[in-house]
């Protein structure tokens, strides 16, 4: 009888020490998702900004663009060009 007593809480101690480790080991996998999930968020904000980032470089390295550019924020002309502000536009 002692014998199966002894047996019967040392099995007990094994399984409860096999249920604590599964709790733990599915806890961390769960937080590893989450994080998981948060990180994969965060790289396709970060892929579509590096999308609109390569836009503005290639439209940076066409000359029309500049040029349109230098024309309407510095009020920069071309050859022969007259410009003209308007009211409206210095209120910006």
């Amino acid at each position: 009888m002692k014998r199966l007593i002894v047996f019967g809480l040392a099995l007990f101690f094994i399984i409860g020490g096999f249920v604590s480790v599964l709790h733990k080991q599915t806890s961390e996998i769960h937080q590893a998702d989450a994080k998981k999930d948060q990180l994969e968020k965060r790289l396709k904000t970060v892929q579509a900004q590096q999308v609109d980032l390569n836009k503005q470089i290639k439209l940076l390295h066409d000359s029309d663009y500049l040029g349109k550019i230098a024309r309407r924020d510095y009020y920069m002309s071309k050859d022969g060009e007259i410009i003209f502000a308007s009211p409206d536009e210095d209120k910006h």
